[in-house]
C-alpha cells in the first residue's frame, strides 16, 4: 500500500475506496481518534464491493461489543442517524416496533441493528481496536488540521437522560474483542524479535507536526515529552512551544534527535493548566513513526 500522505483526499487504495460513492470513513477522523469509534451507516452510500473497506466491522459479536461500549445517548444518536437513511420499502420490510417494546429497550434496538446487518442494509464504519499497530492506518487517520489528537477513547459518563448501554466502558487498552490483529501484530513481534538481535544506535531523528498555536498564550505551558518504553527509559525529551522549528504559522513543529532507532517510543502531551494530557502514540518502534 502506497504511503498515506498528509492530504484529506489520498485514501486508502483498495479497490473498494476507489467505488465508494461518499467515503463515509471521513467522519472517524473529526471529533478525536480512538479505537472503536464508529456510526452505522446505509450501504446505498458505500457503493459496491465495499467488503474489503479497512473501516468496517466484520462481525455482529463485534458491532454488539462496541454498542455494548458507549453510553445509551450515543447508541440511541447512530440508531436515530440509520432510521433515518432507510429507504420507503426499508421502512416497511423492517419496523422497529416489531423489535422495540420502549423507549430503553437497548436489547430491541440491538436486534433491529442485527436484521438490518445481517440482511445487508447497513454496515458499521468504526476504528479497528488494532489501528495503533498500522502505521499507515494511524497517519491517515491523523492526516486532517484541525484535528484534535486523541489517542486513548475519552473517560466517559454516563448521560443524566438516560441509562448506560453496560455499566462498564471498553477502554483503548483492554478490548480488541474479536478482531485479529493478523499480519501487523505478526509484523510487530517480528520487529521485535529483530530489535534484540540488532545493535543500538542513536542517530534517528524524529519530526511531528502537531495543531497547536505557539503563539497562544494558553499553549506556553504545553509539554512535549517522547519517551522510549524500555524498562530503563532511556530516551527522554521534553520539548515546549519554544521548539517550534517553522516559525511563522499556527502550528507546532518538533524535532527529536539522538535516538536509538532499535527503541519503541511514546508521545505525551501536556497541555499544562488548560487541559488534560495524553499520547499521541504509544509504544510504538522507531521504523513506524517513519512508516
Amino acid at each position: 500500500m502506497p504511503e498515506i500522505a498528509s492530504d484529506p483526499r489520498n485514501y486508502f487504495k483498495f479497490q473498494s475506496c476507489q467505488r465508494c460513492f461518499h467515503k463515509p470513513c471521513d467522519r472517524l477522523r473529526f471529533g478525536g481518534v480512538f479505537p472503536d469509534k464508529f456510526f452505522i451507516i446505509n450501504n446505498n452510500y458505500l457503493g459496491i464491493g465495499f467488503l474489503d473497506c479497512p473501516f468496517i466491522a466484520e462481525s455482529f459479536d463485534e458491532i454488539e461489543r462496541i454498542i455494548n461500549s458507549v453510553s445509551f445517548s450515543e447508541f440511541l444518536f447512530n440508531f436515530n442517524e440509520v432510521l433515518g437513511t432507510l429507504t420507503p420499502s426499508e421502512r416497511l420490510h423492517y419496523r422497529q416496533e416489531n423489535f422495540v417494546s420502549d423507549y430503553s429497550d437497548v436489547a430491541g434496538r440491538i436486534q433491529f441493528i442485527k436484521a438490518l446487518w445481517e440482511n445487508r442494509v447497513i454496515s458499521v464504519i468504526r476504528i479497528p481496536g488494532t489501528f495503533s499497530l498500522d502505521a499507515k492506518m494511524r497517519k491517515w487517520l491523523f492526516a486532517n488540521e484541525g484535528l484534535s489528537y486523541i489517542y486513548k477513547k475519552p473517560e466517559l459518563e454516563k448521560d443524566s437522560d438516560g441509562p448506560a448501554v453496560t455499566d462498564s466502558l471498553v477502554g483503548a487498552d483492554e478490548a480488541t474483542g474479536p478482531q485479529d490483529a493478523g499480519d501487523d501484530q505478526q509484523d510487530e513481534a517480528t520487529d521485535d524479535a529483530k530489535d534484540q538481535d540488532e545493535e543500538s544506535t542513536t542517530d534517528g531523528t524524529f519530526s511531528v507536526r502537531l495543531d497547536i498555536d505557539p503563539n497562544d498564550p494558553d499553549s506556553q505551558d504545553d509539554t512535549f515529552t517522547l519517551f522510549s518504553t524500555d524498562d530503563a527509559k532511556t530516551f527522554s525529551k521534553d520539548q515546549t512551544v519554544k521548539d517550534d522549528q517553522v516559525p511563522g504559522d499556527d502550528y507546532t513543529d518538533l524535532t527529536f534527535k539522538d535516538m536509538d532507532t532499535s527503541l519503541s517510543y511514546s508521545l505525551k502531551i501536556d497541555l499544562g493548566k488548560d487541559g488534560n494530557s495524553y499520547f499521541l502514540f504509544e509504544n510504538t518502534p522507531y521504523e513506524e513513526l517513519h512508516g
